[in-house]
């Protein structure tokens, strides 16, 4: 397996003595498929009072059904139980796995065990019964906990998580120490129309994971099968990207990407250093990293290439590395004839447009954060730079109120 990173900016050439400001992205490549680790997965399952009801029996849908009805459908709970047996198919006898239920406590419903044993534990799913409040934090502690006793090894460290209702949750510090520094990826899928969405996407995105909005009965029964299979993709434990600028470049913000999902990332400094933790690598969704950066050319020399950014990516077992490169050249004059002296002066160089994925990025993470008039200020000032079909649907988006899908576009 090669992993590879290039790394690019859309600033081709800057002036002597001029500065400006420009985007960067870093993306991976991955070839071949030789590195495969064994799973070690906790699902973590809500078991709140909320479960008991149908997938889509919420708001004014679910009275209409529940009045034209009159025999109830599947509840969430059966659905869920049902995807985790399908799921647990999927394992392999090196693979090891647990079930975490929670309600207003947790309980653990089936003990860390090997993928061999994935058949014999449907007893203990259908004893699974939905009650009680949603106690989101302690379900997480509990899976944490499980897969600490969990064989020793280089493994790929899941919590597969779903939730249909508001609770209480680690906080993003707690998130950091416990769960993303220590490898932990939570995976996570809200279900309904009443879960607390910005509650679980930092959830999820904290720990360099995804959140899937599950609305059928039929997604919330594959949802389990899909995370195993996307566990089985990871070809790289633990990533981190670290971009050291050059005395040319500040970088300003950082983006970190993930299939669908964007998120501003509070990137770790170590001296001069940029660092984002990149969680673990999937062979078919490989992260993507991007930054707005300030290049000022003040004080620089005329050169054919010049660094703004260097990006080394590191695993447990490999590195790369690329750079960003600009032109850095003497700005072409022009005599300026009002001037008595008939001195030359020199011609401005013009900002590079903004790429367009990095326009739609930064558009989604501001809008994920609630900022929907900074959202819709930053579009409308750089609509020119994108085709009037993704301007016109991020807008709508935007003005509907749908920030989750902007991540989409």
């Amino acid at each position: 397996m090669g992993l590879d990173i290039n790394a690019s900016t859309n600033l081709d050439e800057i002036f002597v003595g001029q500065g400006t400001t420009a985007n960067g992205s870093v993306n991976f490549e991955i070839t071949g498929r030789t590195q495969e680790y064994p799973l070690h997965i906790a699902f973590c399952v809500d078991t709140s009072g909320s479960m008991s009801q149908e997938v889509d029996a919420s708001g004014l849908t679910g009275i209409v059904k529940a009045a034209l009805s009159d025999a109830d459908g599947p509840s969430k709970m059966d659905v869920a139980k049902e995807g985790l047996k399908n799921a647990l198919g999927e394992l392999s006898p090196d693979d090891s796995f647990g079930i975490v239920s929670f309600s207003s406590s947790a309980s653990t419903a089936v003990s860390s065990t090997s993928g061999s044993r994935a058949g014999g534990v449907d007893s203990d799913i259908n004893s699974m019964s939905a009650g009680g409040g949603t106690s989101i934090d302690a379900g997480l502690d509990r899976s944490r906990e499980m897969l600490k006793r969990m064989p020793s090894e280089e493994a790929v460290e899941w919590i597969v998580l779903i939730s249909d209702g508001k609770g209480s949750v680690p906080r993003d510090r707690d998130l950091q120490r416990n769960y993303s520094d220590e490898g932990i990826v939570i995976q996570a899928a809200g279900v309904g129309d009443a879960y607390d969405r910005d509650q679980m996407l930092s959830l999820a995105q904290q720990t360099q994971g995804e959140l899937e909005d599950i609305e059928s009965p039929k997604n919330l029964g594959q949802f389990f099968k899909r995370e195993v299979r996307n566990a089985k993709q990871v070809v790289a434990l633990d990533a981190e990207l670290e971009l050291h600028p050059s005395a040319l470049t500040t970088i300003n913000e950082v983006y970190y990407s993930l299939a669908e999902q964007t998120s501003t990332v509070d990137p770790e400094w170590r001296g001069d250093t940029c660092v984002v933790d990149l969680g673990d690598v999937n062979h078919e969704n490989p992260p993507e990293v991007a930054l707005e950066m300030d290049v000022d050319a003040e004080d620089a020399d005329p050169d054919l290439s010049a660094t703004l950014v260097e990006a080394v990516l590191s695993t447990r077992r490999d590195s790369a590395r690329d750079e960003m490169t600009t032109t850095v050249d003497l700005a072409p004059t022009i005599t300026d004839k009002d001037d008595e002296d008939g001195e030359d002066e020199p011609v401005a160089r013009p900002s590079p447009s903004p790429d367009p994925e990095f326009i739609v990025k930064k558009v989604s993470t501001l809008s994920q954060d609630g900022k929907l008039d900074e959202a819709r200020r930053y579009l409308e000032e750089n609509k020119q730079h994108l085709s009037q079909r993704k301007y016109q649907e991020a807008k709508d988006l935007i003005d509907d109120g749908d920030v989750s899908g902007l991540g989409k576009l």
